[in-house]
Parts: C-alpha cells; structure tokens; sequence
C-alpha cells in the first residue's frame, strides 16, 4: 500500500476496485470501468466518531460509502447539531460540493467504522480529460444523486409544510 498526497492509505487500485464494484453507486459499470476508476481514486478509513467532512469546509470531494454507517449532521439557526440523513454502504457524500465547489452544506461523521471510496474534483477532471465517455457517466450519475436529494427534500418540505 502506498500513501496518497494527502497521507491517506491507497491500496493497490484492484482492491479498491473490488470495494467499488460491490456498492449500489457502481451498478450498472463494467468491470473496466470500475477498475478505470479506482484508478483515480483514494482509500479512506474513518473511526467511530471521526468527522468525515465538515460543514463550511471547501475541499470538492465525493465519497462513496463501501463499509459501514455514516450520519449526516447539519447545524440549526439556534447551533443545535441535528442528523439528517444516514448513509450506508453503497450511498455517496460530497455530489453537491464536487459539483458547484461551494462549501459542505452539512457535517458527516462516522457512526461506525467506515471505509470511504474518495474521488476529488482534480482526480475526477483528470478522468474526465482522459476518458471522456467515462467522466460523462460519472456526472450523469453526480446529477442523478443531487436531482433524487432535491426531491426527496422537496417531498419531506411538503411534509413538514403539513401537506
């Protein structure tokens, strides 16, 4: 295993294609294609409690969940921390961030151990430039996940709005 620039642990890209072949975001890619892409991503391991990634921060990265539970925590207008969503293996972080490069709209942090598929905004333009049919599959799937999170929201809005 070597270290990846930002001192994560990257296992060799067919291990992570494995991880990556086996979640729900991988359905319906090739084999080549998940190896394609493990290529350009990084391996991150999270503890019970760590902080996967922090409201208000700018760092443009998706994560795609191989093992484990994660919770989704947004602070509310009186600070108070509520959790959101979970997340579970196969589901995915970071689309909104990857997409528009604004800050992280909400907290994550790890319930249990957890193994993250990570693909940066750099690593993804890279693939992109590279494979271009390939890096279109990819923000085909980005814009999926977002559209899907806008009208679950949008239907919970309703909800709440006693519809």
């Amino acid at each position: 295993m070597t270290p990846s620039p930002s001192g994560a642990i990257r296992p060799p890209a067919i291990d992570l294609a494995e991880l990556l072949d086996q979640t729900a975001w991988a359905q319906g890619l090739s084999w080549d294609q998940c190896r394609l892409i493990a290529t350009f991503m990084s391996h991150r391991h999270a503890a019970v409690g760590e902080t996967i990634v922090r409201e208000g921060d700018r760092d443009a990265s998706i994560c795609v969940v191989a093992e484990g539970t994660l919770e989704v925590v947004k602070r509310a207008g009186n600070g108070e921390a509520r959790v959101i969503a979970t997340l579970r293996r196969g589901t995915t972080l970071g689309e909104m961030s990857l997409l528009d490069g604004e800050a992280r709209s909400a907290s994550v942090v790890a319930r249990t151990e957890a193994e993250l598929l990570v693909l940066s905004a750099q690593a993804l333009d890279r693939l992109t430039r590279e494979k271009p049919l390939l890096g279109v599959e990819i923000y085909k799937r980005l814009g999926r996940m977002v559209s899907r999170h806008l009208r679950q929201t949008s239907g919970r809005l309703v909800e709440a709005l006693g519809g």
